[in-house]
């Protein structure tokens, strides 16, 4: 009887995959196209009036095209495009990391003009803060944001993408 208990779990054992340890989880696939009607948005604060944020924002239509992906990397293209309060739109590329756990840390580039976060918070006199946009793949979309801490006016910028697929 104990042999057969003991094949018993053996077999078992080795349709689990061999020596029972956990298995890594898997990245999640990040290709497609994700993108709205108001995906690009940005807010700069000027300052407090009676203690309270004066605020500004803008938001544009556009997308982010996820076209290449290798394990946790991923590379492909975005478009800013021209409506809502954008009077001009422009693309770029679009390079990062997405984890198991569909944490995404995402950096942007305009052909001849840098960083995305640079270009698009030109207003900003950048003294500290994000780099690259952090956020999350969800069930249905993308969302993505940066902020940056300014000496002067504006004293905080901030840019966000959110883009269903």
């Amino acid at each position: 009887m104990r042999r057969v208990i003991l094949v018993a779990l053996s077999a078992a054992l080795l349709a689990c995959g061999g020596d029972g340890g956990p298995t890594a989880p898997s990245v999640p696939n990040v290709l497609g196209t994700y993108g709205g009607a108001s995906a690009w948005n940005w807010s700069f604060l000027w300052g407090y009036v009676f203690g309270l944020p004066n605020w500004s924002s803008a938001s544009c239509p556009g997308s982010i095209s996820i076209t290449n992906q290798s394990d946790s990397n991923f590379s492909g293209s975005f478009v800013i495009e021209v409506g809502g309060d954008c009077i001009a739109g422009f693309s770029g590329t679009v390079s990062g990391t997405i984890s198991a756990d569909r944490d995404v840390n995402f950096d942007a580039a305009v052909p001849g003009r840098g960083h995305l976060i640079e270009f698009l918070l030109h207003n900003c006199v950048y003294a500290s803060g994000d780099t690259q946009l952090k956020g999350w793949l969800s069930a249905d979309g993308l969302r993505l944001q940066a902020s940056a801490n300014a000496t002067g006016d504006p004293q905080d910028c901030r840019l966000r993408f959110s883009g269903t697929r």
